[in-house]
Protein backbone atom coordinates (compact mmCIF):
# COMPACT_ATOMS: atom_id res chain seq x y z
CA UNK A 1 0.00 0.00 0.00
CA UNK A 2 1.19 3.27 -1.59
CA UNK A 3 0.82 6.08 1.25
CA UNK A 4 2.78 9.17 -0.64
CA UNK A 5 1.79 10.64 -3.94
CA UNK A 6 4.67 9.54 -6.25
CA UNK A 7 4.60 12.60 -8.09
CA UNK A 8 5.69 14.84 -5.71
CA UNK A 9 9.65 13.94 -5.35
CA UNK A 10 11.47 14.73 -2.06
CA UNK A 11 14.26 12.96 -2.13
CA UNK A 12 17.66 15.48 -1.89
CA UNK A 13 19.42 13.43 -3.91
CA UNK A 14 21.26 9.98 -4.05
CA UNK A 15 21.49 8.21 -1.04
CA UNK A 16 24.45 5.83 -0.52
CA UNK A 17 22.58 4.17 2.62
CA UNK A 18 19.68 2.61 0.63
CA UNK A 19 21.46 1.85 -2.63
CA UNK A 20 19.71 -1.48 -3.00
CA UNK A 21 16.93 -2.52 -1.73
CA UNK A 22 16.87 -6.32 -2.23
CA UNK A 23 20.44 -6.69 -1.25
CA UNK A 24 20.93 -5.66 3.02
CA UNK A 25 24.08 -6.30 2.95
CA UNK A 26 24.52 -3.58 1.00
CA UNK A 27 23.54 -0.97 3.48
CA UNK A 28 27.08 1.42 4.06
CA UNK A 29 25.19 2.84 7.39
CA UNK A 30 26.69 0.29 9.08
CA UNK A 31 30.16 1.55 8.17
CA UNK A 32 29.65 5.40 8.94
CA UNK A 33 30.67 6.22 12.66
CA UNK A 34 28.37 6.16 15.19
CA UNK A 35 28.56 9.97 16.64
CA UNK A 36 28.09 11.24 13.05
CA UNK A 37 24.66 8.96 12.90
CA UNK A 38 24.01 10.30 16.03
CA UNK A 39 24.71 13.89 14.79
CA UNK A 40 22.01 12.83 12.20
CA UNK A 41 19.14 12.10 14.54
CA UNK A 42 19.81 14.82 16.88
CA UNK A 43 19.52 17.56 13.74
CA UNK A 44 16.30 15.51 11.83
CA UNK A 45 14.48 14.94 14.77
CA UNK A 46 14.96 18.11 16.00
CA UNK A 47 13.89 19.66 13.13
CA UNK A 48 11.02 16.97 13.22
CA UNK A 49 10.17 18.26 16.53
CA UNK A 50 9.83 22.07 15.45
CA UNK A 51 7.30 21.09 12.53
CA UNK A 52 5.35 18.04 13.62
CA UNK A 53 2.07 19.16 14.86
CA UNK A 54 -1.38 18.28 14.73
CA UNK A 55 -1.14 14.94 16.84
CA UNK A 56 0.28 11.20 16.79
CA UNK A 57 -2.31 11.02 13.07
CA UNK A 58 -0.22 13.69 11.36
CA UNK A 59 3.09 13.22 13.44
CA UNK A 60 3.47 9.51 11.83
CA UNK A 61 2.85 10.54 7.97
CA UNK A 62 5.04 13.74 8.58
CA UNK A 63 7.62 11.02 10.11
CA UNK A 64 7.48 8.19 6.91
CA UNK A 65 7.52 11.85 4.43
CA UNK A 66 10.66 12.44 6.07
CA UNK A 67 12.71 9.37 7.56
CA UNK A 68 11.52 6.75 4.25
CA UNK A 69 11.72 9.49 1.15
CA UNK A 70 13.80 12.22 2.23
CA UNK A 71 16.31 10.68 3.79
CA UNK A 72 15.70 7.14 2.86
CA UNK A 73 16.58 6.05 6.65
CA UNK A 74 14.33 3.22 6.68
CA UNK A 75 12.97 1.14 4.07
CA UNK A 76 8.89 1.53 3.56
CA UNK A 77 8.17 -2.05 5.05
CA UNK A 78 10.41 -1.15 8.36
CA UNK A 79 8.57 1.85 9.06
CA UNK A 80 5.51 0.23 8.85
CA UNK A 81 6.25 -2.86 10.92
CA UNK A 82 8.15 -0.21 13.30
CA UNK A 83 4.62 1.54 13.17
CA UNK A 84 2.64 -1.59 13.88
CA UNK A 85 4.60 -2.32 17.07
CA UNK A 86 4.24 1.15 17.76
CA UNK A 87 0.25 0.89 17.41
CA UNK A 88 0.04 -2.73 20.19
CA UNK A 89 2.35 -1.17 23.14
CA UNK A 90 0.99 0.80 25.49
CA UNK A 91 1.19 4.71 25.88
CA UNK A 92 1.43 7.14 23.00
CA UNK A 93 2.57 5.58 19.28
CA UNK A 94 4.05 8.41 18.22
CA UNK A 95 6.65 8.82 21.12
CA UNK A 96 7.60 4.62 20.44
CA UNK A 97 7.70 5.72 16.48
CA UNK A 98 10.15 8.33 17.08
CA UNK A 99 12.61 6.19 19.49
CA UNK A 100 12.49 3.27 17.29
CA UNK A 101 13.11 4.95 14.43
CA UNK A 102 15.89 6.84 15.91
CA UNK A 103 17.39 3.64 17.15
CA UNK A 104 17.47 1.95 13.89
CA UNK A 105 19.52 4.94 12.46
CA UNK A 106 21.60 6.03 15.72
CA UNK A 107 21.65 2.77 18.04
CA UNK A 108 20.31 2.95 21.62
CA UNK A 109 22.35 6.43 22.18
CA UNK A 110 20.37 7.96 19.14
CA UNK A 111 16.77 6.32 19.98
CA UNK A 112 17.62 7.63 23.75
CA UNK A 113 18.17 11.75 23.03
CA UNK A 114 15.30 11.23 20.19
Amino acid sequence: MELVDEEIPLVKGKNPRIENDDDASNDSRDFEPLIDRVKDVIRVYWFLGLIAFGGPTAHVGIFQDHLVRVHQWLKEDLFLELFALAQGLPGPSSSQLIISTAATHGGVLGGSIA
